[in-house]
């Protein structure tokens, strides 16, 4: 109603207590035994209760404060006490309501304390879908030496529909958490469901040859990284991509450059590549030395110091190569020196030479630069010692020792140069 008509109901309402009032105090004045006390006004008798919210929607197990009030017949709101009670779930004597466990719809009331007025507010349980299923049977259905088939069984996201995947992979060992996902061919994440128990394949593309790879994959509802609900992961399928037969187009050397002391070593590794730079693994790789007195190379590309120069360490693979700059150093300023033998002269025994079964010779023909003479080993055909078959010397013990010679192979030498 407008707020003038109330308002003058308001004031015609007054104008019958006033007059009450005034004759009271005349009567009052003429019985002054009397105690004259103010009637309770009509207005402040509770005539209806209302529960706030009077409806709610909330998950099981989750809570919800409500509130009581009442209103006079005028209908201003007034503060009211009152109990509460629930047809299902819980409520506090302060009107703060948990949900069970179960869905349904349910009454929270609210009754008023030492009157009878009550009020009910209906509360909707909602059930919670179930997790999405678990695809179990993820498997290869087929290789090539960049990519991998998959194929499983789709599954529901928990809520009735088909569920949307997530698909990992790894080289070597899968560990979820660390795993990429998919980012090239069809298996790419996020992969939509199509229907629930249809059977599913799909292509992971952009990997190594011969490389042993493992997938897995997970079902989810939802959007990942926004409110995505994921079911469990799947069994792990393994594969390993075919080797390639594209021809090598470029092979490359890393390090490109190195150094090491004499005795150290260097690992060198060869990477081959294909003329679309595709990765080439499973092809023979030849590793040489251009000075194998300086550093010699092993067949799997390991260095080994010999002594103090340079040189160049080269692989090939099916007549592509590329090389590698060495340069040996000798050991870091501060060792001891153990044991110097310059074999300027003979009397070997009287230097601490023993175990020689007669009296090595030397030359004076061949011989390092700075240096008079050298030792000289001679082999008869077939032989593997020189006549004075072997020499030994003691020095100190020592956790790391490092040699350095200088020699050199006669023309008509036939052997293999390693020392």
């Amino acid at each position: 109603m407008p707020f003038t008509f109330k308002l003058s109901v308001r004031l015609a309402l007054m104008k019958s207590p006033l007059a009450a009032l005034a004759a009271a105090a005349l009567v009052a004045c003429e019985m002054p035994g009397r105690r004259v006390t103010d009637p309770n006004p009509p207005n402040n008798s509770v005539v209806q209760l209302i529960t706030a919210p009077d409806t709610a929607i909330i998950d099981p197990l989750q809570s919800r404060q409500f509130l009581a009030f009442g209103r006079n017949a005028a209908g201003d709101s007034l503060a009211v006490a009152v109990g509460w009670s629930a047809t299902g779930g819980a409520i506090s004597s302060g009107g703060l309501y948990t949900a069970g466990s179960s869905s349904g719809v349910y009454g929270v009331i609210a009754i008023q304390s030492g009157g009878t007025l009550a009020d009910t507010a209906r509360v909707t349980v909602t059930s919670v879908p179930a997790p999405p299923g678990s695809v179990t049977n993820l498997a290869v259905a087929s290789v090539t030496q960049s990519s991998v088939t998959l194929s499983f069984t789709e599954v529901s996201d928990g809520a009735g529909q088909p569920a949307s995947y997530d698909v990992r992979y790894a080289v070597g060992t899968i560990s979820w958490g660390a795993a990429a996902s998919v980012t090239q061919g069809s298996c790419a994440t996020p992969l939509a469901g199509t229907a629930i128990g249809a059977a599913r394949s799909c292509t992971v593309q952009g990997l190594q040859p011969n490389t042993v790879y493992e997938f897995q994959l997970i079902a989810f509802r939802g959007t990942m990284n926004q409110n995505a609900v994921y079911g469990a992961v799947s069994n792990v399928a393994p594969a390993t991509t075919t080797a390639s037969t594209a021809a090598v187009a470029t092979v490359t050397v890393n390090p490109a450059t190195a150094t090491l002391v004499i005795g150290g070593t260097r690992q060198l590794t060869a990477t081959l590549r294909d003329a679309a730079g595709t990765v080439l693994t499973g092809r023979l790789i030849s590793w040489m030395s251009d000075n194998p007195l300086v550093a010699a190379v092993n067949s799997t590309g390991l260095v080994s110091g010999v002594a103090v120069g340079a040189t160049t360490i080269t692989a090939t693979s099916e007549g592509k190569s590329d090389t590698a700059a060495v340069t040996v150093t000798a050991p870091e300023s501060g060792g001891t020196i153990l044991l110097q033998e310059d074999f300027e002269a003979t009397g070997f025994g009287g230097r601490g030479w023993y175990d020689f079964r007669v009296d090595p010779s030397l030359t004076d023909t061949t011989h390092a630069a700075g240096s008079a003479r050298a030792l000289e080993a001679r082999f008869a055909a077939g032989a593997t010692t020189p006549p004075w078959v072997a020499a030994r010397h003691l020095f100190p013990s020592s956790p790391t020792v490092y040699v350095s010679y200088w020699v050199r192979y006669s023309a008509n030498w036939v052997g293999s140069r390693h020392l």
